[in-house]
């Protein structure tokens, strides 16, 4: 008698109730929590892991969090509890940008004007030590656009940084490469080794126009670089002749800003061979062989009105040009870009498909084949591609050069309104390369930038095509380059 009135007193002591974590089980049901089921496991209703406690069969599930833009990161303030996995929720927290998935706190920070590791900290404010990821800029101290000799690794468009170092008195504005000397004062205003000529930007240390007749073309001076070229397996638009890779330029070059134009062509050659006649349309309907002649006779113009003494690139004879002598190391005159060089100056840094001022971005998914012809449509940073490239989505035929926005070193058209003849023969990639120029395959030329009339996939900076080295089509067209040796 005694017992059952001892036990019945316990009895009255439990609650309905058992919250987990307190290391009491209020309920009398051997768990702390509550445990309806008798699985031995606490109801997530009460802070368990049992995602259905009526059910024994079925054990813990986990809190999961919204994870919108499927980087493996969700929103910690959005979370639901589930039995098993579900698409588009995670069990990791802490993404800061839950609309970017190039956001979360093990991402690596890079230059793309977004806080990638969620530190606070935004692109060259944070410490970034894969230094291969970004651009090696020159701090330009007196803000005349000419950098010291001394280079750091930040992010193209760091305020104070420019993209050369060729000032050779960074604390005086009034001595750059393109400042006009003052003879015998002591002071070498442009930088050229000595205080005797008056004139400024030489050739082979600033950026520089040529002039001919009515129309002009300029270069810009791209430094010593390494960066990834092709693409990565998951970009949309690939093609299989892209394997990525490490490349190195170990030296600079000048590319010209836009496409050749059909003005400057003619006032050159004598002639337009252009299908749609316009002098501010790029050329085109030009062989390689027309290219390479024309580089030639730009080197002829600059030595005989410049008074330069370059070195043609190519020996042209009966309507056939080949390669001289070795158009990167060697030769000091005007040439086609090697398709190296193009890539990089197409990319300026980035390592999305087509350069932005926001740090590059992704064609997304559907967007890549004809459906990108029918509707405007903005990159995966939010950039409409209508404001970068001429393509099927908005010409019907190629458009004057210099129209849209250009790139972060100033060039126009890299993407887009006519494909570019470059240096090289195509050949599939090869690994880790430095200086890269292929020559194994004389009759298939390598073009570069999309046209005019094709599909955005097209206009990426890593995609690839190719022609027999005399084709003449109103598609194809080309823009110059130099190596920035004596």
């Amino acid at each position: 008698m005694m017992l059952w009135i001892l036990f019945a007193c316990f009895s009255n002591d439990c609650q309905k109730s058992d919250w987990l974590g307190d290391g009491e089980d209020l309920n009398c049901d051997g768990v702390d929590g509550v445990d309806l089921d008798q699985d031995g496991i606490a109801s997530w209703q009460s802070g368990g892991l049992d995602c259905d406690d009526a059910d024994a069969e079925k054990g813990e599930g986990a809190w999961l969090f919204f994870d919108f833009d499927l980087d493996g990161y969700g929103d910690a303030s959005i979370t639901e509890f589930h039995c098993a996995e579900v698409f588009g929720w995670s069990a990791k927290s802490g993404d800061c940008d839950d609309s970017e998935a190039e956001v979360h706190p093990t991402h690596i920070e890079i230059c793309d004007f977004l806080d990638n590791d969620c530190n606070g900290l935004v692109d060259s404010e944070d410490e970034i030590f894969n230094e291969q990821e970004i651009l090696h800029l020159f701090p330009d101290l007196d803000g005349d656009g000419y950098g010291s000799e001394v280079h750091e690794p930040v992010c193209f468009g760091t305020e104070g940084y420019v993209l050369n170092d060729r000032d050779c008195d960074d604390g005086s504005d009034a001595v750059a490469p393109n400042q006009e000397d003052i003879a015998d004062d002591g002071v070498d205003q442009n930088c050229d080794g000595e205080d005797q000529t008056s004139q400024g930007c030489q050739l082979d240390n600033c950026t520089f126009s040529l002039k001919n007749g009515d129309f002009s073309q300029d270069f810009a001076y791209i430094s010593t670089f390494t960066f990834q070229m092709g693409s990565p397996q998951t970009e949309v638009g690939r093609d299989g002749d892209e394997e990525q890779h490490w490349a190195h330029l170990s030296y600079d070059f000048y590319l010209m800003n836009t496409e050749v134009n059909q003005g400057f062509y003619q006032e050159l050659i004598g002639s337009n061979p252009s299908w749609l006649q316009h002098p501010d349309h790029p050329v085109e309907t030009v062989s390689w062989l027309n290219a390479a002649f024309f580089a030639n006779a730009l080197t002829e113009w600059s030595n005989q009105t410049l008074g330069t003494a370059f070195q043609s690139c190519y020996l042209c004879q009966n309507g056939f040009c080949d390669t001289a002598i070795d158009p990167i190391q060697e030769c000091t005159g005007y040439r086609l870009p090697t398709e190296a060089e193009w890539e990089l100056a197409a990319r300026a840094g980035t390592r999305k498909a087509i350069w932005t001022e926001r740090g590059g971005g992704d064609i997304l998914k559907g967007w890549e084949n004809a459906s990108g012809c029918e509707e405007t449509w903005s990159l995966s940073d939010g950039t409409p591609i209508d404001d970068l490239a001429w393509f099927c989505l908005n010409a019907d035929g190629h458009s004057p050069v210099a129209q849209k926005q250009p790139n972060g070193f100033g060039l126009y058209d890299m993407n887009g309104n006519v494909w570019e003849w470059v240096q090289d023969d195509y050949a599939p990639y090869s690994g880790e390369v430095t200086d890269p120029v292929s020559t194994v395959n004389p009759d298939a030329k390598v073009v570069r930038g999309g046209r005019w009339a094709f599909w955005a996939r097209a206009i990426r900076s890593s995609e690839r095509g190719t022609y027999s080295p005399d084709n003449q089509r109103n598609e194809l067209g080309f823009r110059i380059a130099r190596s920035a040796i004596e």
